[in-house]
């Protein structure tokens, strides 16, 4: 007869052979046996195991006879605990990127700000750790890495940014991170180091505004920062009423402008406004509340000298004057119209004078001269004239008999403009006419009679 071997009895796992560290399975021996006796030294039926290992039992069966179970191996696979690598490293500048991945392969990856991918992009200072799964399905995590991303780009240049001409300043800055400096300036000088966290500054005795700069280092970062700075007080503007080329006796205007404490004129008043009539340069300090001072630019005043006082010759009938480049002839005082060139014939009596004017547009005026032209007759061409009331407050009549065509008539004050014109018929020679004068300012007053032949004039005075 052929004897059969019995089948070895059989293990059954609760969790299968492969573990993960933490994790357990449950190995169990066929239940018709007793007497169980385990590889790992236990006598239970059933065993819990949690390390790798060959495990096997030996029982009796139910005839009485030792029997060897199948063997099973348990491979235990440690839970991952991944290292990070940082590229290039764990510090870096503000915009730059930093590659963050584990060392080793693995299934899959969950980082802590969100990726699934191996590498980690990250532009932000940070925390950072990532969750893994390997092949078998063990989970695991990193240890948590810092990740600094240096930003030099929010870093201030603190110090006076209103310092007064030619004083001496500190300057420093908000950070104390920082690791290398190097400082430059527009309008001043830097005393002493110009690399380390604060800087003094002299200013310019002539600046207007200057430029503080700092270039500075952390971690091979580099960034900067600039602070501008004007010179107090501003430069004061000096504003003028007048001419600044002006004749003697004549002045100008010189203001300071407002908002300052003090005042320091070059030729010596302590007032904001100045009357100056010598020629010459004027500049003016400032003084504000600080004590700092600042000087305007120098204005320029020219004075010219008048014209020698002219003297009046007489020449016949005529009156001339000493030669000059203008000339405004006067009767009592009042200019006479059209009389504009250097030599004027009296057409009546009275006290005449000249002013004259030079090549720099200065004046002067010559004595007067008493002038008498006798009877103050009428000319060939006039039979009649007469002109009444004089002084007149509203209407002046006019009657005139003449030889020659009248054309117009013309009144002129007594700046030689002429205010009013009449004209007449071109056969009208004998007339009478009444003129309004309601409407003149009170004063002196020419009429010219305008004929073929000549003009008449006379003066009459509106009060």
């Amino acid at each position: 007869f052929e004897v059969i071997p019995s089948p070895r009895p059989t293990i059954t796992l609760s969790n299968g052979r492969i573990l993960c560290t933490g994790d357990s399975t449950t190995l169990t021996a066929a239940d018709s046996l007793s007497d169980y006796s385990w590889s790992n030294g236990d006598s239970t039926r059933s065993i819990v195991v949690t390390t790798s290992g060959t495990y096997s039992y030996t029982a009796m069966n139910i005839h009485g006879t030792l029997v060897q179970s199948n063997e099973v191996d348990i491979h235990v696979i440690p839970v991952p605990n991944p290292a990070i690598i940082a590229m290039p490293g764990l510090i870096a500048c503000t915009g730059d990127t930093i590659r963050l991945a584990p060392a080793q392969n693995f299934a899959s990856y969950k980082w802590s700000n969100g990726p699934t991918t191996r590498i980690n992009e990250v532009t932000q200072s940070g925390t950072y750790r990532v969750v893994v799964v390997t092949p078998e399905g063990c989970v695991g995590q990193s240890e948590s890495v810092t990740v600094t991303f240096n930003d030099l780009s929010n870093f201030t240049i603190l110090g006076n940014t209103t310092p007064c001409k030619g004083s001496t300043q500190k300057y420093t800055i908000d950070r104390s991170d920082l690791e290398s400096f190097q400082w430059s300036v527009t309008g001043g000088t830097i005393i002493g180091d110009s690399d380390k966290d604060n800087v003094t500054i002299r200013w310019l005795d002539s600046y207007l505004t200057g430029m503080i700069t700092l270039q500075a280092e952390k971690d091979q970062c580099v960034g900067s920062a600039s602070l501008q700075v004007l010179s107090q007080p501003e430069k004061p503007v000096i504003s003028i009423t007048g001419d600044t080329v002006m004749c003697a006796g004549e002045k100008t205007r010189l203001k300071a402008p407002d908002g300052y404490q003090s005042y320091l004129w070059s030729h010596g008043p302590t007032s904001q406004t100045v009357l100056v009539d010598q020629a010459g340069t004027y500049s003016v300090t400032v003084s504000d509340g600080d004590d700092c001072i600042s000087v305007s630019d120098e204005v320029t005043i020219t004075v010219y000298p008048p014209p020698s006082k002219p003297t009046i010759s007489r020449s016949g009938d005529d009156l001339i004057s000493t030669p000059a480049v203008s000339y405004i002839w006067k009767i009592d005082g009042t200019s006479i119209p059209g009389a504009t060139g250097q030599t004027y014939t009296p057409v009546q009596s009275g006290l005449f004078s000249v002013t004259v004017t030079d090549s720099n547009g200065c004046s002067a005026t010559s004595d007067q001269i008493d002038v008498t032209v006798g009877v103050e007759t009428l000319p060939a061409y006039i039979e009649v004239f007469e002109m009444y009331p004089n002084p007149v407050s509203s209407v002046i009549t006019l009657g005139v008999v003449s030889k020659s065509a009248v054309r117009s008539i013309q009144i002129s004050n007594s700046a030689g403009q002429m205010v009013q014109e009449l004209s007449i018929q071109t056969s009208n020679r004998n007339f009478t006419r009444k003129i309004d004068l309601t409407h003149r300012q009170p004063g002196v007053y020419f009429l010219s009679l305008v004929t073929d032949s000549g003009t008449l004039l006379r003066k009459f005075i509106v009060k």
